[in-house]
């Protein structure tokens, strides 16, 4: 755990230390003539129950907001130019909070996590949202070093104009040929080279790149986010926690991998379904596939009342996920054993004054591993009919 990938070589780490649920649910089938398809180098151990676990109340020490943002100014796609470092940010007519959120009438999708994570195949997901909700403006972090932020910049805006500019829009769609060829030699920007309609021009100005922000602000600044996505195939668990802490929805489409599956567990300990059956995780935040999450994403996005009794649930169920004592214990559980101290698992407990809570017993754990099979056998199913 802290690093959701095998250190890769043999009998250089003893274990790796994982959770039943974190892992793909049919992961133990990697073994004879498939052990080659197995993940781990190490030993693996499965914790029950949930498996990580953060603290609801933290202590964050003082942090230099100039060093958390690195090298990164406040930067948005915003008329194109002002996204690429060019010294001419004065063409954004955007209004932003004093976390540099922007301040809009439509939706806000954030997806504020290490720039690392965001994948090419993620990128189609940013442009696809804000075609289905014209209003809607996306907020990603930008990286502490403004070249590594460029790179992701200018491969989406390369999306962006492949995808729209290559569609005749109903503005730019007439008889006259020489009118055609007018209208996009006045509307039409060069940039590095690519010719950048005014579609996608309209398309990118709601693309934003923000700085990191301290620690102790993450809260204030998920809470100004309509719905925070979280990428993938790549996601993480703290970020997860602390949207979630938040009070927030967010959307997560669990991968083969425990890189890409470290959100699902915190729904599923969460149970939202017990306080509205309306908004089951599966129904309302954990995707199957790629078009599902885009859809749960604009569900969320455009539609107030349902977004409020996902939130609502969220809210009353939060506490579960933070200070999970069953995670505390499956640490102590394990370290007994590796240090080979004998002890029962009764009387280890009885030390530790814990005592399971509904959603902590083998009976709650046992139906999340079974939903989970039976929505990955549908899913394969699926997949295979549209095959053929």
């Amino acid at each position: 755990m802290g690093a959701p990938i095998t250190g890769g070589i043999p009998s250089s780490i003893d274990y790796f230390l994982s959770g039943d649920r974190l892992e793909h649910p049919f992961r133990t089938q990697a073994s004879g003539d498939l052990s080659h398809l197995e993940p781990y180098t190490e030993q693996v151990v499965l914790f029950d129950g949930q498996a990580i676990s953060f603290p609801e109340h933290q202590y964050h020490p003082p942090q230099d907001s100039s060093l958390t943002a690195g090298e990164a100014p406040f930067s948005s796609y915003s008329l194109i130019y002002s996204s690429f470092g060019d010294n001419d940010s004065h063409h954004d007519t955007t209004s932003y909070d004093e976390l540099n959120v922007p301040v809009v009438d439509g939706s806000i999708y954030m997806c504020f996590q290490n720039i690392f994570k965001i994948h090419p195949i993620f990128d189609s997901v940013i442009v696809k949202v804000l075609h289905g909700d014209p209003k809607g403006h996306f907020v990603l972090q930008a990286a502490r070093i403004n070249h590594k932020t460029k790179l992701v910049k200018d491969r989406i805006r390369k999306l962006v104009v492949e995808t729209v500019c290559s569609k005749p829009s109903a503005a730019n769609t007439v008889t006259n040929a020489k009118r055609t060829e007018d209208i996009h030699t006045s509307t039409n920007h060069t940039k590095n080279g690519i010719d950048i309609c005014s579609e996608a021009q309209t398309l990118l100005s709601r693309i934003h790149f923000i700085p990191r922000v301290n620690s102790d602000q993450l809260t204030f600044l998920f809470q100004r986010a309509t719905v925070v996505l979280h990428p993938f195939p790549f996601d993480g668990s703290k970020t997860a926690s602390d949207v979630l802490g938040s009070g927030v929805p967010l959307v997560t489409f669990p991968q083969r991998y425990l890189r890409g599956r470290l959100a699902s567990t915190l729904y599923a300990t969460m149970a939202l379904h017990e306080i509205d059956p309306g908004v089951k995780s599966t129904t309302c935040c954990v995707a199957s596939d790629i078009g599902d999450y885009i859809s749960k994403a604009l569900r969320l996005g455009l539609d107030g009342e349902y977004r409020s009794r996902v939130a609502h649930a969220i809210q009353l169920r939060k506490h579960r996920i933070h200070d999970d004592q069953e995670t505390s214990f499956e640490w102590a559980r394990f370290l007994t054993r590796a240090l080979g101290v004998r002890i029962t698992d009764e009387d280890l407990a009885r030390q530790m004054d814990y005592v399971p809570h509904p959603w902590q017993k083998a009976e709650f754990h046992s139906e999340i591993i079974l939903d989970q099979q039976r929505r990955w056998k549908r899913a394969k199913l699926e997949a295979h009919i549209l095959l053929q």
